[in-house]
C-alpha cells in the first residue's frame, strides 16, 4: 500500500469522523517517514496506534518531531528574567518527561520514547525564540507522511497529542494536500523547506536546540529496555485499556503479537 493508493478526503473533523482511524492510522501504514512540527509531542500518542507504530518502525520508518516544551507560569517568569533561553526550555522539558516517567501510565510510554530514540526511529527537536525578552511559543501543527515517492501533508489545529487524535480528545479539524496534485505539491514543498531550515538550526527569529539535548533528557528518565520490550507493554497497555472501556477480557490477538 502507498500513499497514493489511499482514498483520502479533502479535510477530516472530528466533529464527523475518526481522525485517528480514517486518516492518522492509515497515512501512517502506508508511510516510511513522518516530519511533524507541533506545538506540543506527547508520548501518549503511541498508546493510541500501537501497531501502526510498531509496523512503521519495522519498516525502517523515520520520525523528525519538532516541538516546544511545555513551559507553567514558573517556567514563563523564567523566561522573562533569564538571560540563559536554553537553559529555562530544558528545564520546562525535563520536569515535564520526568513527571510523565514516575506515573504509572505514562512510564511505559516515555521507556518506548526513549527506546525509539535508541533505535533512531525518532528524533525529536525543541524549537524556541532567537530572543529571550518574548514568552512566545512555536505552535506550526504540520504533518508530512512519505513513502519515499510521494508525500501527504495535514495543516490544522491538531498537536501531536493523545487529546487531538483520539475519539475521547480535542474537537479537531485538519486539511489534506497530496503531492500528486500539481497545486498540493507546491504548498507540500513550501512547508518541507521550512521544516528544513528549523531543523538545521533556525530561521530568523527561531531556533531549535540540539538533537543530542532532547534525546539526552528522555533516555535519562527512561529505563533502558529493547525497542520490541517497550512496544509489547505499550501493546499490553492498550490492550488492557481497551479491555477497562469495553469490560473484555484484556488479551492481545494473534496479529498483535
Amino acid at each position: 500500500m502507498r500513499l497514493k493508493d489511499l482514498h483520502l478526503k479533502l479535510g477530516y473533523s472530528s466533529s464527523s469522523d475518526s481522525l485517528l482511524d480514517d486518516f492518522y492510522v492509515p497515512t501512517l501504514s502506508a508511510s516510511n517517514s513522518y516530519e511533524r512540527s507541533a506545538g506540543f509531542f506527547s508520548s501518549a500518542i503511541f498508546a493510541l496506534a500501537p501497531i501502526a507504530f510498531a509496523d512503521f518502525v519495522s519498516r525502517g520508518g523515520k520520525i523528525r518531531l519538532i516541538c516546544s516544551p511545555r513551559v507553567s507560569k514558573q517556567d514563563l517568569e523564567a523566561i522573562r528574567r533569564s538571560s540563559d533561553l536554553d537553559r529555562v526550555s530544558l528545564d520546562a522539558l525535563r520536569s515535564e518527561i520526568r513527571e510523565a516517567a514516575v506515573s504509572n501510565g505514562s512510564v511505559d510510554l516515555v521507556n518506548m520514547t526513549a527506546a525509539l530514540i535508541r533505535n533512531e526511529s525518532l528524533q525529536i527537536r525543541v524549537c524556541v525564540p532567537e530572543f529571550t525578552t518574548t514568552t512566545s511559543m512555536f505552535h506550526d501543527k504540520v504533518g508530512i507522511f512519505g513513502d519515499g515517492t510521494d508525500n501527504v501533508m495535514f495543516l490544522g489545529s491538531a498537536n501531536e497529542t493523545a487529546m487531538a487524535w483520539a475519539s475521547f480528545g480535542n474537537h479537531e479539524d485538519i486539511e489534506v494536500m497530496k503531492s500528486w496534485h500539481g497545486a498540493d505539491r507546491e504548498r507540500i514543498d513550501r512547508h518541507r523547506r521550512a521544516f528544513e531550515r528549523l531543523w538545521e538550526g533556525g530561521s530568523r527569529k527561531w531556533r531549535t536546540l540540539p538533537v543530542d539535548r532532547v534525546n539526552l533528557e528522555i533516555i535519562d528518565a527512561s529505563d533502558e529496555m529493547s525497542l520490541a520490550e517497550a512496544m509489547t507493554r505499550v501493546r499490553t497497555q492498550s490492550a488492557r485499556e481497551t479491555a477497562r472501556q469495553t469490560g473484555e477480557s484484556p488479551q492481545l490477538l494473534g496479529y498483535q503479537q
